[in-house]
């Protein structure tokens, strides 16, 4: 394989796997404990104290879960039910920060050492490598569904995905995708 081609096929792996980093938008994640059957739930409520209450968070962002957590368990044929609900749900928010490494080689030429054999032969190639980092932080909001007479965790949902400006300045907004995406993966209630 001559240089030129190692070169490029080098630059292309490089390329598809940036793009493919760049491709990845926000992991849903569920857990559904064993001989768990949802028909056997109609009505939901909420924790008394929920994880973002206790996480120190505004009181807005529990509400921006609740109103959105309401509208998709009403979707899926649930019914809220605050004085005795057969599911409870619950929230958490946690953060993270993450840095990537990458290393690049470049390729060096040693043409200037060794000019005095221009024109016999060329010197070997000699490769140095680069080191980039790249510092984010990673969101993850998780909703359990527990099972209120039991008092046991039946079901949960995560999904995880990187901090941007966007999600900082529009919470609610976020807040109200990620509980839709999560809940899409919900069994729903028998009609």
């Amino acid at each position: 394989m001559t240089l030129d081609r190692a070169s490029t096929l080098f630059l292309a792996l490089m390329l598809a796997t940036l793009l493919a980093g760049c491709a990845t938008g926000p992991r849903v994640h569920t857990y559904s404990a064993p001989n768990v059957d949802f028909a056997d739930y109609r009505t939901f409520g909420f924790i008394e104290e929920t994880g973002t209450d206790r996480g120190g968070l505004a009181p807005k962002i529990t509400e921006f879960f609740k109103s959105a957590s309401r509208r998709e368990l009403t979707a899926l044929g649930y019914r809220y039910d605050p004085e005795s609900p057969d599911l409870l749900i619950n929230f958490f928010v946690n953060a993270e920060q993450h840095e990537d490494i990458y290393l690049h080689a470049n390729l060096q030429s040693m043409d200037d050492y060794y000019d005095y054999r221009y024109g016999m032969y060329s010197t070997w190639p000699v490769y140095t490598l680069k080191a980039e980092s790249n510092n984010y932080e990673t969101g993850t909001i998780t909703i359990d569904v527990v099972d209120a007479r039991l008092e046991q965790l039946i079901w949960e949902g995560r999904v995880e995905g990187r901090l941007t400006q966007r999600v900082v300045s529009n919470p609610r907004g976020i807040i109200s995708d990620s509980v839709t995406e999560i809940f899409s993966k919900l069994p729903a209630a028998r009609r």
